[in-house]
């Protein structure tokens, strides 16, 4: 159970687009089957494990920016481990976006930093949508497309993480 990809755990084909009706009642199908304290079976430990990674899944499966993330990783087009390359252009913008973010802060500008936090999500969104409008693309797993759908990734990756920095 624990070596299963989260695809194969929630027996869904392998996809960044997933219904998440769906994976919500798989989830507590297996949820009530392992949980520690309702389980049958009498390895205790590997019930816990086995617990956690069903948390661990669906939490993935329900985000969409982590089920990107780990779409790509499961076929081998990005790693975690593997340094990002965000186009040029992306990193001068968010150069003078971190400017911003600092010149907010010292100044004690509230009403600023929101703005550009409510800037920031909007960027966030609409590369998501950008990503998404690419896997509804018939040929979208081409080589081409996966490229570009993991250099979209990354950017995800690099606002959310900057979203997160920066918010309460």
């Amino acid at each position: 159970m624990l070596e299963k990809d989260y695809f194969s755990l929630f027996e869904i084909n392998p996809h960044f687009l997933v219904d998440t009706s769906l994976i919500r009642k798989k989830y507590l199908q297996l949820s009530k089957q392992f949980h520690p304290d309702l389980s049958e079976l009498e390895d205790n430990k590997n019930v816990e494990l086995i617990s956690e990674h069903i948390n661990k899944a669906y939490s993935v499966l329900c985000s969409p920016y982590l089920l990107l993330q780990y779409f790509l990783e499961y076929k081998g087009l990005y790693s975690s481990q593997s340094p990002s390359v965000l186009p040029k252009e992306f990193l001068m913008e968010m150069m003078e976006t971190n400017d911003d973010i600092e010149i907010a802060k010292e100044n004690n500008k509230e009403g600023f930093l929101e703005e550009i936090l409510s800037q920031i999500e909007l960027k966030l969104e609409e590369t998501y949508e950008k990503a998404k409008n690419l896997a509804l693309k018939e040929d979208f797993e081409s080589e081409g497309n996966l490229k570009v759908l993991t250099e979209l990734n990354q950017i995800i990756s690099y606002l959310s993480k900057l979203l997160a920095r920066h918010t309460k």
